[in-house]
């Protein structure tokens, strides 16, 4: 079994730190918050939020309505098969959050356990990180005989802090699990909403280590005279670094570690339309999700410019984090707004086009060898596909699935795409492992119309030949409030186990 190289990432991050120390230790600190610095936060933030945006939407249409320059087939290869008659005709079960699923509330229980037991380990290790940053470097400066001023007691102050947000973030989480003996969301109270949403300002994996590695030194200040001008010696500074360096490579360790609990690949397909449908899908159906395994989509222009939108509750965290950096060190604020950006263009790069089907099966690969992110939650994989590459993107997805939601809330019968997938996820994937969501402003007339004419023919060697008495199972979201939620949830699980 592969192991995480625990002492080799230590040793890289930690010499990383020590590089950049000289440079560091010498640079003046105080209190007053620089002009620079109210500009990186207020003007030049925004505008590379604003550029993000339209990278993200920039790539999207390019894929949509542009072609791969790479020379390739635009149909997968089992599309060349025969055709022949799909036998009996399709019958229509239609699921709401009133129907009785068979046994998913025991599987729910075992997933809540084994997320609570999850979120548990990240807290020890996030409170274990605290203390020694707290302790060991004023204990081994203390030893040595090193003179420190105010550092000492600024860092010990920032995990303290840090402590706290990491115990009220597990019981946040810990109260969404085991909220009415399921996950999703129940109907919090103003209080809940309010916490809820400065913890997750603040303990997403990229401002967590990013306050461990740069706020834990620039909160080091003081003005100790046989000190450096941060107020703390070198080996007050390079044990705190060892310990950050620790920190950071226990947490890479959690995320790159084999993983052994069930992991139910879902795929979910949809009619391009309003981002109001598609925050539905991903924001209240897909955060739950993510305790119980990953997810694929292909990614449109309309949900990509929402979610790098300029103005939400992300960019006031970066604003906060920014100014307090520069507060406390005048190259604070510029180290921190330029390691944020470069971790969003990551991001905007691990999410360019896919030129082929095996560029998107390598992508999707990778996803599910390690599928888990810092905070011990399940991954996505969301593509951007060209106009002669997406069926191609689909039949890799659907090759990893091991449940499909076709979210048809906004199908009208002249958007093809949709009426392909359709086809083609008759041909070859099993229908009782398909779950379609309508909802009460739907056609379902028309949508089971065009679900029967791509059901009349199926391919030479499609596993739902010959089913018998095929049902088509639709669930109908009523109210789209958590109880819808929490009963899509479930209906995505009995589909997955083949319990509905």
């Amino acid at each position: 079994m592969t192991r995480h190289p625990f002492g080799i990432i230590t040793l890289i991050i930690g010499l990383s730190l020590a590089l950049v120390d000289p440079a560091l230790a010498q640079a003046e600190t105080g209190t007053d918050i620089p002009t620079e610095t109210l500009v990186l936060g207020l003007v030049v933030l925004p505008l590379l939020l604003m550029m993000n945006k339209l990278i993200a939407t920039f790539w999207v249409k390019r894929g949509m309505y542009g072609s791969s320059a790479v020379e390739q087939r635009e149909l997968p290869a089992r599309m060349d098969q025969p055709e022949q008659a799909a036998g009996r005709e399709l019958e229509f079960a239609e699921i709401d959050a009133a129907t009785e699923l068979g046994d998913v509330v025991a599987y729910r229980e075992a997933v809540v356990e084994r997320a609570a037991a999850s979120l548990s380990l990240r807290w020890r290790i996030a409170a274990g990180g605290a203390v020694a940053c707290a302790l060991l470097p004023w204990a081994a400066a203390s030893l040595l005989g090193e003179t420190t001023d105010d550092g000492p007691w600024m860092v010990g102050a920032f995990s303290l802090i840090y402590l706290v947000l990491a115990t009220l973030s597990r019981g946040v989480n810990r109260a969404e699990l085991y909220a009415h003996g399921h996950i999703g969301p129940a109907l919090p109270s103003a209080w809940d909403v309010l916490l809820d949403w400065f913890l997750k300002l603040w303990m997403k994996p990229g401002f967590n280590l990013l306050g461990w590695l740069i706020l834990a030194w620039l909160l080091t200040a003081g003005t100790a005279p046989d000190a450096d001008a941060n107020g703390t010696g070198p080996i007050f500074r390079y044990t705190l670094y060892l310990v950050l360096a620790a920190l950071a490579a226990l947490f890479l360790y959690e995320l790159w570690k084999p993983v052994e609990t069930p992991n139910i690949k879902l795929l979910v397909l949809r009619v391009f339309g309003e981002a109001r449908g598609a925050r539905y899908t991903f924001e209240r159906l897909i955060a739950p999700w993510r305790f119980i395994g990953v997810h694929f989509t292909v990614d449109d222009p309309k949900f990509a410019s929402y979610r790098y939108r300029v103005f939400q509750r992300r960019s006031l965290a970066i604003l906060v984090l920014i100014v307090a950096a520069g507060g406390i060190n005048p190259w604070g604020g510029a180290i921190a707004l330029g390691v944020v950006i470069l971790w969003d263009w990551w991001g905007l790069y691990q999410r360019r086009p896919v030129h082929t089907g095996e560029e998107a099966r390598e992508r999707i690969e990778r996803t599910i060898a390690r599928p888990r992110n810092l905070q011990g939650l399940f991954k996505d994989t969301r593509m951007v596909c060209y106009m002669n590459t997406w069926r191609l993107v689909v039949e890799q997805f659907i090759d990893h699935a091991d449940v499909v939601l076709f979210d048809l809330r906004e199908f009208d019968e002249e958007k093809a795409g949709s009426t392909y997938e359709i086809n083609f996820l008759f041909d070859v994937f099993p229908l009782d492992s398909i779950l379609f969501l309508c909802d009460e402003n739907s056609d379902r007339e028309a949508i089971y119309k065009v679900i029967r004419e791509q059901w009349v023919a199926l391919r030479e060697g499609s596993p739902n030949i010959g089913t018998k008495d095929p049902t088509v199972q639709v669930y109908v979201s009523r109210e789209e409030d958590a109880g819808d939620v929490q009963g899509l949830l479930d209906a995505l699980i009995a589909v997955a186990r083949h319990d509905a």
